[in-house]
């Protein structure tokens, strides 16, 4: 084992212990979040404390502003779906865990530095989220250096944030209050509220012209589909087809009858090589599933404000009817019984 990530891993676990003590989940909620400015090309990154609720107690740093903006989107939304997002976002979590719950690498981290621990919600687990990707062990230096540094931030702002943890509310022209370095010290800190910076508006994707043709051929049938695309993380699969060193996990495609509540289609996919390749497949895919099908429904209903955007240039040129909805319970069901039917 290198030893300087494992001196990595020393101070990280020194910093994950008193963090534990301080208990930051008895003081924020999920959306009490506070900045960090860390190395390029990173920049900065959103510090957020779970666990408020007694059932998960991780710390979690969103890596960039593109994950802070998604962030943000996911957690300040009416919509219950939107929160599955979270996890899909570029971020290094550290949780405590029951002792079941790690796998052999975070264990033999853990005896390499002596470490033992007892009881529930009592081992550390280090984890790298990204969108398509199985949440995996963290041995990489720079990303145990990032989540240590919003750590160290965290205990420093403790006694303050236990005293009143509205300082983290920012004022109504800006995002958040970033904790930042001393330009002449660099070892002190300082901090400010600050702007999220202004992100490229995402482009929808469109639909090739030999499907657009073949669509346009097909009859409107005066049906509502409820359609969805989501993660579903008990659908893991090897990497190595992929050429990958970790496992992925797949989306669906669903299609549901709103009148019937059947299935009307339904598509595998992944999201390894980015959002956009995904939402590109995802049309592509459904355009599919109605060619299948061989006609055209006269509305499409949807309950995320993402997934509105990937289908609205498409429907408007085949004449469906799009809408967004605040829930779909008839697909609802229908992942439920395709969730039940992974897990076996």
């Amino acid at each position: 084992m290198d030893e300087v990530v494992l001196e990595k891993w020393a101070r990280l676990m020194r910093l994950a212990a008193a963090v534990k003590a301080m208990a930051p989940w008895e003081i924020l909620g999920d959306g009490e979040v506070f900045a960090v400015e860390l190395p390029p090309p990173v920049g900065v990154g959103l510090v957020s404390v779970m666990g408020r609720l007694g059932e998960h107690f991780a710390v979690g740093l969103y890596l960039g502003a593109q994950a802070i903006d998604d962030f943000a989107t996911a957690i300040h939304s009416d919509n219950p779906v939107d929160h599955e997002v979270l996890l899909e976002i570029d971020q290094v979590q550290i949780s405590w865990e029951d002792a079941k719950q790690l796998d052999r690498n975070d264990k033999a981290f853990l005896v390499a530095l002596g470490l033992k621990f007892r009881g529930r919600n009592a081992w550390p687990m280090l984890r790298r989220f990204r969108a398509g990707l199985v949440p995996w062990i963290v041995s990489d230096g720079s990303e145990i250096d990032m989540l240590s540094c919003a750590l160290e931030q965290l205990l420093m702002m403790g006694s303050r944030l236990r005293a009143n943890p509205k300082i983290l509310m920012p004022p109504p022209e800006s995002s958040y209050l970033l904790r930042h370095r001393v330009p002449e010290f660099p070892n002190e800190w300082t901090e400010r509220f600050a702007v999220s910076p202004a992100l490229e508006a995402r482009v929808p994707p469109s639909l090739d012209d030999i499907r657009l043709k073949r669509l346009r051929a097909l009859p409107h049938d005066n049906s509502t589909l409820e359609v969805d695309l989501f993660a579903s993380l008990s659908m893991q699969m090897e990497g190595r087809d992929l050429g990958l060193d970790q496992p992925y996990y797949g989306y669906v495609l669903l299609l549901v009858d709103h009148a019937t509540r059947m299935i009307g289609g339904f598509q595998i996919l992944h999201g390894v090589h980015g959002r956009e390749r995904l939402w590109a497949d995802t049309l592509a895919a459904f355009a599919d599933v109605l060619l299948k099908g061989g006609s055209r429904p006269t509305r499409i209903v949807v309950q995320r404000q993402l997934f509105y955007l990937v289908l609205e240039t498409t429907c408007r040129e085949l004449d469906i009817d799009l809408q967004l909805v605040a829930r779909l319970d008839n697909l609802m069901e229908a992942r439920a019984t395709l969730d039940n039917f992974n897990r076996r």
